[in-house]
């Protein structure tokens, strides 16, 4: 019902309001197409970072109702000649919703770290300013209601978790500062990315969902997300059509809010 895109298409479009006043908003032209085949009941926010690789925010409202969306707004030093945001991090807070009534409230992010696995030191910084913003975020209820604990993380972390040539620290860091990492076994966690020659799932696990705690204890199904291999018959077909990334999954439970 909630799915987080990463390298969207956007550009600033002029538009009316319900009272005929026009306003300007980051809109993308893909996801418009996209929303057409989908239905109207679905809707999106999109960060103005980017460029043509924005992360964005795609949800069904008949299922979760945006209250608010936001994004960083970090300075993007150069760590190991790269950005540590080229596109910033967005939140967005859900309720999910029931026949149309409330239940229980989620903070979605969207990240995306810097390419290439070998910048650990790039990585390491973003996640900590990230984790210490979600943090302040929450006292100065910026866009984080300061009673809400449940927060998801999910994007392209372009980190293996698993690697044990490129070990980066956050992983053990944010787990160790209230957060889980769903998905614990290098084992049984699959490729989540296509590469190699010839293409295909091999060793580049680098697409995650991190949770706080308490949602991981009251709220996710599974302690291991799904990633959905189902959907690669012909990997070459599937990059060429859809992405060289799999989508990658958890379940939610709908119930009362404790938060």
């Amino acid at each position: 019902r909630i799915l987080i895109l990463e390298e969207i298409n956007g550009k600033l479009v002029q538009l009316i309001d319900e009272d005929g006043e026009p306003f300007e908003d980051d809109r993308s032209p893909e996801l418009e197409k996209l929303i057409g085949i989908l239905g109207t009941s679905f809707d999106y926010v999109i960060a103005e970072s980017g460029g043509t690789q924005r992360i964005a925010i795609l949800f069904d409202t008949r299922f979760a109702q945006l209250n608010a969306a936001c994004e960083t707004n970090f300075r993007n030093i150069k760590v190991e000649k790269k950005g540590l945001f080229d596109r910033q991090p967005l939140y967005g807070h859900f309720t999910f919703l029931v026949d149309g009534n409330p239940r229980n409230d989620l903070v979605v992010v969207g990240v995306h770290l810097a390419s290439g696995q070998m910048h650990k030191k790039n990585h390491d910084q973003a996640m900590r300013k990230l984790v210490k913003e979600l943090s302040d975020s929450r006292e100065e209820e910026f866009c984080i209601p300061g009673d809400e604990l449940d927060v998801l993380i999910a994007g392209d972390f372009n980190a293996n978790r698993f690697d044990d040539q490129f070990v980066e620290e956050f992983w053990d860091d944010v787990e160790g500062d209230g957060w889980d990492i769903l998905g614990d076994d290098g084992n049984t966690y699959s490729a989540t990315r296509l590469s190699g020659t010839p293409l295909g799932l091999t060793k580049s696990k680098i697409d995650y969902i991190i949770v706080s705690d308490g949602l991981a204890g009251e709220e996710i199904v599974a302690i291991a997300p799904t990633i959905h291999k189902e959907l690669v018959t012909n990997a070459d077909q599937f990059r060429l059509m859809a992405s060289d990334h799999l989508p990658v999954t958890v379940e939610v439970k709908v119930t009362d809010d404790t938060d």
